[in-house]
């Protein structure tokens, strides 16, 4: 789920007010949006924890087969003195 006219996803929103201890009123505030959307994103969230994790599980397991198919970077400091 994503919030109604933007790139948010729900999960992003409730995972940063979980992650950094945010009130409804501050997440609101941070995001620019309604606090019913806020506590609609949070009984979502709530709502659906285990297909949250299983969405993100199978994000990281993508980006981990797309990384792991990446060439090797080497990386030069310039500035040795």
């Amino acid at each position: 789920m994503y919030v109604k006219g933007r790139k948010l996803p729900a999960s992003a929103v409730w995972t940063a007010m979980m992650t950094n201890n945010l009130s409804v009123n501050e997440a609101a505030y941070n995001w620019n949006l309604p606090v019913p959307a806020v506590q609609e994103i949070i009984e979502y969230c709530e709502s659906n924890k285990q297909l949250l994790a299983m969405e993100a599980a199978e994000e990281l397991r993508q980006w981990g087969h797309f990384a792991g198919s990446l060439p090797p970077v080497s990386c030069t400091n310039k500035f040795d003195l």
